[in-house]
């Protein structure tokens, strides 16, 4: 006899329910990816403001020649990501 009554549903119960794994996982994994991209531009941002307080200054970049202070930063940069990926494959 209790079967027979059916009460109707709620309004609103299908959105309280909890959602996949696979849908908490993406978002976890959006998440990181925008705190990488928001550390990133933060990181810049920095380099930029360390940039123009050391131009300012009498030492080190004075009478640098700016092609060759970028392709020594890239050089650097292009070493340390491959010493990044030399580890991972350990």
């Amino acid at each position: 006899m209790i079967g027979a009554i059916a009460a109707p549903r709620p309004v609103g119960v299908d959105e309280l329910a909890l959602q996949p794994a696979g849908a908490l996982r993406a978002l976890y994994r959006r998440t990181r990816f925008v705190a990488g991209i928001a550390f990133c531009v933060l990181s810049l941002g920095a380099c930029v403001l360390v940039a123009r307080r050391l131009s300012e200054a009498s030492w080190p970049l004075e009478g640098a020649h700016v092609p060759l202070v970028f392709l020594a930063a890239s050089a650097y940069l292009t070493t340390g990501s491959r010493r990044k990926s030399s580890w991972t494959g350990l």
